[in-house]
């Protein structure tokens, strides 16, 4: 008999940031040193004077898309800018002036799918709606769409 293999569930990292060049890569580097590395990193710039720093820093590291807001909205909109542009199964965020321990993706996700009490006190937000059973990211519950540019070329 043919067991089938539960498939892992994906995890982004979201960082809004609006004049962060002084504290981004900090961010970036306790993202890079997770004992559970994310599967996809998002940074969202909400039109930042520092923006072209920003795009500096960010090269350093690879697999970061960066997006950058047209016009300024706000951190909460950012947030969703960045939930709206990614298809991770589960969503969490980083300021980008915070740093977070080496072991925070791991015993998170622990939390969430092994410890069910637990997991309603977790700072993890899941987007899912159940389709074709399959779980797929709910992108219409964002109607106000803000125009960004993607910044992921470099």
């Amino acid at each position: 008999m043919k067991q089938s293999k539960k498939k892992e569930k994906t995890l982004a990292v979201i960082i809004p940031c609006f004049n962060s060049s002084g504290t981004i890569e900090r961010a970036l580097r306790s993202i890079f040193s997770q004992t559970r590395a994310p599967d996809e990193i998002i940074v969202v710039d909400d039109c930042s004077e520092d923006f072209q720093k920003t795009i500096k820093i960010v090269k350093k590291f690879h697999d970061v898309q960066l997006i950058r807001n047209r016009q300024n909205i706000g951190p909460s909109a950012t947030r969703n800018v960045g939930i709206w542009k990614c298809n991770s199964d589960i969503v969490t965020f980083l300021d980008a002036d915070d740093e977070c321990h080496e072991l925070r993706f791991e015993l998170q996700l622990n939390e969430i799918f092994f410890s069910f009490r637990s997991s309603l006190r977790s700072n993890f937000l899941k987007f899912f709606v159940e389709s074709k059973n399959k779980y797929q990211f709910n992108k219409n519950i964002y109607k106000n769409r803000h125009q960004v540019e993607k910044y992921n070329d470099f």
